[in-house]
């Protein structure tokens, strides 16, 4: 019942064959991993494209069901979008 065991004083360390732990660095914030890139973040893929370049107004156009399929035939493998873009810019609207 009365174990005086963690009273008494513990044995020396003893001698292992395994290296100790070692502490390792705490990982460094993103501005330290910013800051030791050179600070600037590289782009990787394709450059974006020139307010002028860009495509973003959009045009919602309905169709009937053959109307849709007569567009889907003629379009081929191209996207549809694309296709009506085309055909828009051989009639001079663009």
């Amino acid at each position: 019942k009365n174990d005086i065991s963690g009273l008494l004083k513990k044995p020396e360390k003893k001698e292992t064959i395994l290296p100790e732990k070692e502490l390792k660095a705490k990982p460094a914030t993103k501005a330290a991993k910013k800051a030791s890139r050179g600070g600037e973040k590289k782009r990787i893929g394709r450059p974006p494209k020139s307010p002028e370049e860009k495509r973003d107004f959009k045009v919602v156009l309905s169709l009937t069901q053959a109307e849709g399929q007569q567009l889907l035939e003629k379009a081929g493998l191209v996207d549809k979008a694309t296709y009506v873009y085309s055909e828009l810019k051989k009639q001079g609207l663009f």
